[in-house]
């Protein structure tokens, strides 16, 4: 009995450390102003160039020769192009590029602190709830 309420204590005292931590780096959730880049120019490129300034998040660029023609293009604009995601697959003339808009930093930073809290919360619930005892296995 005392040996379960030393370790339920222990647990506490570790679970609700790390949680403090948690939340004093993460800061105030940031702002998403969506996926749209209004201002974005791609030269000699319109299909995407129309993605960057939509509201889409993901868009998927054909006509290439085989994956190396679409690996050079992808490595060519991941240059250019600050956050977005490439991922190059498909073979021959089904090769293609997956361009993906990410959230940014600050926001991507937030949500992996958060869903940690989160995780936290549901693998220890009985410290979040305030009950003594833990549940029955």
């Amino acid at each position: 009995e005392e040996k379960q309420e030393f370790i339920e204590n222990l647990e506490r005292k570790l679970v609700g450390a790390r949680i403090h931590f948690l939340r004093s780096e993460q800061g105030e959730q940031p702002e998403f102003h969506g996926w749209a880049r209004p201002d974005a120019s791609v030269p000699n490129d319109p299909e995407l160039e129309k993605f960057l300034q939509s509201e889409e998040e993901s868009f998927t660029k054909y006509g290439f020769y085989n994956l190396d023609h679409a690996r050079r293009w992808a490595a060519e604009h991941r240059r250019m192009l600050d956050k977005l995601s490439f991922t190059e697959t498909g073979r021959g003339k089904t090769a293609h590029v997956i361009i993906k808009k990410q959230a940014g930093v600050d926001v991507e930073r937030f949500n992996v602190f958060q869903n940690e809290i989160e995780e936290l919360k549901i693998t220890y619930p009985y410290l979040f709830l305030g009950k003594r005892a833990r549940p029955a296995k």
